[in-house]
């Protein structure tokens, strides 16, 4: 497998996210410390730069075959955009609007041995979303663990319909990881987002 987005991360996404860091705090690297993958990460969203901020603190071994879904409506619309996502952050095509086959394509990845990242909310703003439940459903039919994750500082540094970062103060915490039963993952995923903005109370 080419790992060349590793190194185009940290060429490009990185640098440019460290110059508009004004500190970076983590917290909870031994919940997934022995994790080796596949695994779903699910993550509140806020801005363009949560990405780079869970890139940025991911160990090496869960970064490399990681995955992320990025929306097929907003990334995918131009071909040089898409492109340069795709090589970057090693994206793929989540069409919103047709979210069987975006599940079906998610697990053939999960499948592959690969780690997938997921926003549940859908949007980023700092408005508190129901997350939706797509995530629990893989999980339940992959056995695979979820790994909540809150990320704040980041609509600071990029918020919505803001080009250029403002240097900021970022956080990112992982919680531990949580198993989901075929039957139960509407309840899961209710807990999930209860432990995420758990995280945010203790940030």
């Amino acid at each position: 497998m080419s790992y060349l987005h590793i190194f185009l991360q940290h060429l490009f996404v990185f640098p440019l996210f460290n110059t508009n860091l004004r500190g970076l705090e983590v917290s909870g690297l031994e919940n997934i410390r022995e994790l080796e993958g596949p695994v779903i990460f699910v993550a509140n969203h806020n801005s363009h730069a949560d990405t780079a901020a869970i890139l940025r603190v991911l160990p090496n071994p869960l970064k490399q075959r990681l995955v992320i879904a990025a929306a097929e409506d907003y990334f995918y619309k131009n071909k040089l955009v898409a492109g340069c996502v795709s090589s970057v952050l090693n994206t793929f095509p989540f069409d919103r609007h047709d979210v069987r086959k975006s599940l079906a394509d998610s697990r053939h990845l999960l499948e592959a041995g690969n780690s997938l990242l997921i926003y549940p909310e859908g949007s980023r703003d700092q408005r508190k979303k129901s997350f939706k439940r797509g995530f629990a459903i893989l999980a339940a039919e992959c056995n695979l663990p979820v790994v909540p994750i809150f990320i704040s500082g980041t609509a600071e540094m990029l918020p919505k319909g803001r080009f250029l970062p403002t240097p900021s103060k970022v956080t990112v915490s992982f919680g531990k990881p949580v198993y989901i039963s075929k039957g139960a993952t509407k309840t899961s995923v209710a807990t999930i987002e209860h432990a995420i903005f758990e995280m945010r109370n203790t940030a």
